[in-house]
């Protein structure tokens, strides 16, 4: 996303401004940007967990992957591993909480399956997994979202979606 100071240059290059009124513009874009991402996200993972076949799936990651493969590729793995194994999918790279856990990496996806993936399909470390019997979208798109707006993470994460809604 573009920041402000650049959406706000942005406008007083093209139209004859004050530097307040770029700056709101820009703010007020940005805001509308956020809430057109949590819009789709939601009716992303309301689709999901509607359906009777889902899933939050964790993929950990043992000290040999996360010492020899880099964080970039291991999340396209999991992306590829969500798309052969999933029909739609909303997943993000996670830290864990490093005041009670290790601040370990690890992947976080919620999807509708294909066919119930086997312990052996995540050859980078394990995989756990818990149905989706209450489907209160809001607060998993909520947990998914946390890392991508929460402020205090040391990396931004990114959210890998499928194109299926």
């Amino acid at each position: 996303m573009t920041s402000i100071y650049e959406k706000a240059h942005k406008y007083i290059s093209k139209k004859d401004i004050s530097w307040d009124i770029a700056v709101w513009k820009a703010f007020d874009s940005n805001q509308n940007l956020i809430y057109k991402k949590n819009t789709r996200l939601n009716k992303r993972v309301e689709n999901i967990v509607t359906n009777e076949n889902a899933v939050f799936y964790t993929l950990t990651l043992t000290d040999k992957a996360l010492n020899t493969i880099t964080l970039d590729h291991l999340q396209r793995e999991a992306q590829a591993w969500a798309r052969k194994n999933l029909i739609r999918f909303v997943g993000n790279l996670d830290y864990g909480d490093e005041l009670e856990h290790t601040g370990r990496p690890h992947f976080h996806i919620i999807g509708n399956y294909k066919d119930k993936p086997t312990y052996d399909t995540w050859p980078y470390g394990a995989i756990n997994f818990k149905r989706v019997y209450n489907p209160d979208h809001k607060r998993i798109k909520n947990y998914i979202l946390k890392l991508s707006l929460h402020a205090t993470k040391k990396t931004a994460c990114k959210i890998f979606k499928s194109k299926e809604i």
